[in-house]
């Protein structure tokens, strides 16, 4: 018999989801959503197209990474919450000098962070468990970025 040896870890009883907005600064190809600053027609470095409707494309998506660490009594679950727009997928078609095409660009920004924040609710209002919080949030992320 070895001494000092405790049986298996006990497996956490109680489940913690924590969410945070991932505040990294923005890189090359990607601008994070940042509710202080705005987008600017520098941030659309796509191609132009030369048909169809649009005078400007804004990408925009948002995503979740995460882990967990577990406690004696619980495990924690950290996610991180990012809300981008891809630079190379963003266009603006014509003259860059229309101060309302940004602007309006930013709404659409705007509005992907709102679906972000109804995954993030969503997610902290379901009963999860320890053995089925993996799978629900990622059904719970596939089925909202799908709309």
């Amino acid at each position: 018999m070895l001494m000092g040896y405790t049986a298996m870890a006990q497996k956490p009883r109680a489940l913690k989801v924590v969410f945070e907005y991932d505040a990294r600064p923005n890189q090359a190809d990607t601008v994070f959503h940042d509710i202080n600053t705005q987008i600017t027609t520098a941030d659309f470095t796509g191609r132009p197209s030369r048909s169809g409707p649009s005078e400007a494309v804004s990408f925009t998506s948002f995503s979740y990474e995460g882990g967990s660490r577990q406690t004696p009594d619980s495990l924690i679950v950290t996610l991180y919450l990012q809300v981008f727009m891809v630079k190379g997928s963003s266009r603006i078609r014509g003259s860059l000098s229309l101060s309302h095409t940004p602007e309006h660009e930013q709404l659409h920004f705007d509005i992907t962070r709102l679906v972000g924040e109804r995954f993030r609710q969503k997610v902290l209002s379901m009963p999860l468990t320890i053995d089925d919080y993996d799978g629900r949030i990622q059904y719970e992320y596939r089925n909202l970025s799908a709309k």
